[in-house]
């Protein structure tokens, strides 16, 4: 049957309306790769931007194959089962610019994830987990929630909506945002922190990133797309509504691009005054980042929330950012870009604030084209009841868990397999040199590293001595990853950090011991201790006696050492050794596996540095009594593991 000319008409105008909006939404992919390489030590730039744009290519594989199938497909509530490498696209409900448009929210998804896990990820986990996340997390959320088939669709009509009302995601706070932010944060925690971002004390070392020229300039270029991420999600732009005579979703757009600016700008000021109240000074990179949190909340309301309200969405989200980010640091959770606190958090927060501050007359007007007579719930503060609330409480849960079920499995698997993260050694010299050939900068003052890619191998590879020393070290590993190093009561005087991974191999020798005493339980022959030991005259050995939770009790003669009250440390480590008594005279917190007991006397302390990483690693002894009737209460040295700082010794001035 032929179509009437306005209908064409209306159709084409509705179509370029979306491919616009894709377009802007695409934009963001730029903003996203300058954010991001502004974010990070110059060292890591041409990694960040690399993993940019293999989302943006592996994605596209993906969502075209399964993804978009997943997503929009008919069949069941759970997951959709058609269009798989778009078969039967277009038809009467899609076409090819409505794949684009989901596309390019698709690829967004990977692009918050890889912000989480930057600069310590081994470049094959990109591709792994950016096809898995683009092709089968994400849509599985999306046919949820955007699919008039799923079980959390406000769209389902009739008795299919839960709680009568469905949950509002409008744009895509929890189907995006949080699907991401979870994703980020389960590779942040699998992976663990950068190399020295936490002394050894567990204060966080600032590693700001090294250009805010492109943070700021991938902040506008965000905002930029979002105002086709947001407006854009109603897909048409030519429909009426006949319950508000000369409306129709042309003014649902302009509305939402409004509340969209809104919320941002005004959490983009609280973080301004709340960073400048905390940290004493004005800091532009927050600001960006409290912006953008802004943006992330509003999006899932953006269309059924008057203006005002938008406000007091972006106020709570700045909040909630700032105090998510302190939480993060005194949890040691490392995320270089924010983005789990962000996306995560400011996208949980969104849902929430929709299932409070949605009014009626917006909601029938986004979700039911204005229908006059039409009642469904909203906003609970703004008497809707507790209907929507309740879907927007249950998508945060099931998002979370969902997530939680697919991303945390996989990072954790190519932990396990070394997939995932890089080595110490190449993250010190920087994944641009150690992986991609070459600095993103030429002569930038922090390439304190080899230039080109020959030479990183060629000292990567060493002298024939540094060839040695790696055999050796793994020769080490092997024998101190014994059951005899298992055994805390066995152990006798460890490596600080791992005692079995340390780039060279000489080994800390306690006081009083010489150099050709073993360690690791007396398997390993030390090298040079790292600190000066005294000469020993030769006494009778005692029986060994073992007190509660002690690592070990040595014998007589080196228990008379253990007496000493002064332990010549070198001079350099002095003030190491002071600062690390009094901080861990002054807590009760536990530094490592193991800790001095609360009978001991006195903690003695002793550090060196790691040559080839220049970490500061410590250890520490006691002298205490030992309650044994054979030993006849003699006083025994035990040593044990405190804790290790990775990063410059330094920090400890």
């Amino acid at each position: 049957m032929a179509t009437s000319w306005e209908t064409s008409v209306t159709e084409s105008i509705n179509a370029v309306y979306l491919l616009f909006s894709a377009y802007l939404v695409f934009v963001m992919q730029l903003g996203f790769a300058m954010l991001c390489a502004g974010s990070v030590r110059a060292k890591n730039a041409l990694n960040i931007m690399l993993t940019n744009v293999v989302d943006a290519v592996v994605g596209t594989v993906s969502y075209y194959l399964f993804g978009f199938a997943f997503a929009f497909g008919g069949s069941n509530p759970f997951i959709g089962t058609s269009f798989f490498a778009l078969h039967h696209v277009p038809n009467d409900s899609y076409d090819y610019a409505y794949f684009l448009y989901q596309w390019a929210f698709a690829i967004a998804v990977a692009g918050i994830t890889s912000g989480s896990i930057a600069e310590r990820t081994q470049f094959s986990a990109y591709l792994v987990f950016s096809s898995l996340l683009t092709g089968f997390v994400y849509p599985v959320v999306a046919h949820w929630v955007w699919s008039s088939e799923g079980w959390l669709s406000p769209s389902a009509g009739g008795a299919g909506l839960l709680f009568g009302s469905g949950a509002i995601d409008f744009a895509g706070s929890g189907v995006v945002h949080l699907v991401g932010g979870i994703a980020g944060l389960w590779g942040a925690v699998i992976e663990g922190p950068r190399v020295g971002r936490f002394d050894a004390f567990g204060k966080p070392v600032p590693m700001r990133g090294h250009n805010a020229t492109l943070v700021v300039l991938g902040t506008f270029l965000l905002w930029f797309g979002w105002f086709g991420f947001n407006p854009g999600s109603y897909a048409r732009i030519l429909v009426p509504y006949p319950d508000a005579p000369d409306q129709g979703n042309w003014t649902g757009v302009g509305r939402t691009a409004v509340t969209t600016a809104l919320a941002g700008s005004t959490a983009g000021l609280v973080t301004l005054f709340g960073r400048r109240l905390l940290a004493g000074h004005w800091d532009a990179l927050d600001v960006c980042n409290g912006l953008l949190g802004g943006f992330v909340a509003i999006t899932s309301g953006c269309a059924v929330v008057e203006p005002w309200a938008a406000i007091v969405c972006g106020f709570v989200a700045a909040l909630v950012l700032i105090g998510l980010n302190t939480l993060a640091l005194k949890l040691r959770f490392d995320d270089p870009l924010e983005a789990a606190p962000l996306h995560g958090g400011c996208g949980a927060w969104g849902l929430i604030f929709t299932g409070l501050f949605a009014k009626e007359e917006l909601v029938v007007q986004a979700y039911e084209s204005g229908e006059v007579g039409v009642s469904r719930p909203f906003g609970l503060l703004l008497g809707g009841g507790w209907g929507l609330l309740l879907a927007q409480v249950v998508e945060v849960v099931v998002i979370v868990g969902w997530v939680s079920l697919t991303m945390a499995p996989l990072f954790y698997v190519l932990h396990k397999l070394h997939l995932l993260r890089i080595s110490v050694e190449e993250e010190v010299a920087g994944l641009d040199i150690s992986s991609h050939g070459g600095y993103a900068y030429v002569a930038h003052p922090e390439d304190r590293h080899p230039r080109f890619y020959a030479d990183y191998t060629s000292i990567a590879d060493g002298t024939r001595e540094e060839k040695r020393r790696r055999r050796a070290k793994k020769r080490n590993r092997r024998i101190c990853e014994s059951a005899e190093l298992r055994d805390p009561d066995r152990l006798s005087w460890q490596n600080a950090g791992d005692p079995c991974d340390t780039a060279d191999t000489r080994l800390i020798t306690p006081p009083g011991i010489s150099h050709g005493r073993a360690a690791c339980g007396g398997k390993l022959a030390s090298r040079g201790g790292g600190m000066p030991t005294p000469s020993v005259a030769s006494a009778p050995a005692q029986p060994v006696t073992k007190s509660p939770r002690a690592v070990r009790t040595f014998p007589a003669h080196h228990r008379d050492v253990g007496q000493s009250t002064d332990v010549d440390l070198n001079p350099p480590w002095k003030r190491c050794r002071s600062t690390m008594y009094k901080k861990y005279s002054d807590s009760a917190r536990r530094w490592g596996p193991l800790r001095p007991r609360k009978t001991r006397r006195r903690v003695r302390f002793g550090c060196r540095t790691n040559e080839r990483t220049n970490a500061l690693v410590c250890v520490t002894w006691s002298v205490g009594p030992t309650h044994d009737a054979s030993s006849n209460h003699r006083p025994g040295l035990d040593c044990g593991y405190v804790g290790s700082m990775v990063g410059r010794a330094a920090s400890f001035g």
